[in-house]
Formats: C-alpha cells, sequence, structure tokens
C-alpha cells in the first residue's frame, strides 16, 4: 500500500531546485524512485519497501541522503 507523502513537499521539485550539485530538471521523487528501483533489481515491491523509511524524513535529511547518492 501506497503511503501518502504530501508533507515533504521537495519531492516534487526538480533536482537543481533542491540540490547545489545538480542540474537535472527530474523531480527528486524520481530521483529516489529510479535509485531504490536500481537497488531492489527492477523489483517494485521491495523499492518501495526501501523507499519508504526515507519519505518518513525531513526534507533536510531527504536531501541530504540524494546528494550523498548523487555523490557516488
Amino acid at each position: 500500500m501506497t503511503r501518502e507523502t504530501s508533507q515533504n513537499s521537495i519531492l516534487d521539485q526538480p533536482m537543481r531546485q533542491v540540490l547545489d550539485n545538480s542540474s537535472d530538471t527530474e523531480t527528486m521523487r524520481s530521483f529516489l524512485w529510479n535509485y531504490f528501483m536500481e537497488q531492489a533489481g527492477n523489483d517494485s515491491v521491495a523499492a518501495e519497501t526501501a523507499m519508504l523509511p526515507l519519505l518518513q524524513k525531513s526534507d533536510q535529511e531527504i536531501i541530504a541522503f540524494a546528494d550523498e547518492q548523487l555523490k557516488k
């Protein structure tokens, strides 16, 4: 079951507006989903399960996570 994430306003913003080191127009939500799908071997249930705890975090924690993944 998908959980409502509207409390995280940064998720629907382009990455370039949220992260200093990105010029990507992809939304943060899309970036994170693609990251978790890749990590889960394209298993959408596993990706959703892995992503849900991140969506419970603050905007700053989500930004820090995304920034760290971009540096890899």
